[in-house]
């Protein structure tokens, strides 16, 4: 997913990224925490905000 978001903002960075679903428990806090863990290792900074 890192790779993805990478490749579509070739031109200019992303300042935000958000991930919903229909529904609870379709994995969106484990997927964006799993995220942010990755951006932050690459040395990018990053505020994980959950409101679900």
């Amino acid at each position: 997913m890192r790779t993805n978001i990478g490749f579509t903002s070739i031109d200019q960075e992303y300042q935000t990224i958000m991930v919903t679903s229909t529904g609870p428990g379709e994995g969106k806090s484990t997927t964006i925490a799993n995220l942010a863990i990755v951006f932050a290792q690459q040395g990018c900074k990053v505020l994980l905000v959950d409101t679900d």
